[in-house]
């Protein structure tokens, strides 16, 4: 069975991860998640929430004896060892790139359909 204390500690640990790999400082786990929304993975996000379920059960004593302690030291390794793995300035890079080239691909569409016009018009 994991204690408490323990319990706090790994969700310290995560938010801080999040906060120095994503950006997202927020007071407590389920609010880092809820914010990070969809920038993390499907199954990140479901062991995240496995883990806030497991930290507000753990403030109910009846809930605590509950917890599979197992589980959830195998859903904090997974997610800590997905966040150790986030490189965040190139997650700023590949931002970056993805609105330049909307922005090409935008400028492009506008650019044909003004041709498109200019020769039905027969100025071209």
């Amino acid at each position: 069975m994991i204690e408490p204390s323990r319990l706090s500690e790994m969700e310290r640990e995560l938010c801080a991860l999040m906060a120095a790999r994503l950006g997202v400082e927020r007071p407590d786990l389920a609010q880092s998640l809820r914010a990070l929304g969809r920038r993390l993975p499907r199954r990140q996000r479901r062991v995240g929430a496995e883990l806030s379920a497991a930290l507000a059960r753990a403030a109910h004593p009846q809930l605590y004896a509950q917890l599979d302690g197992a589980a959830i030291l195998k859903a904090y390794g997974r997610l800590k060892t997905y966040l150790e793995q986030i490189d965040g300035r190139e997650l700023r890079r590949r931002r970056w790139i993805r609105a330049g080239a909307a922005l090409a691909f935008n400028l492009l569409a506008v650019l044909a359909g003004v041709i498109v016009v200019l020769r039905l018009r027969g100025f071209v």
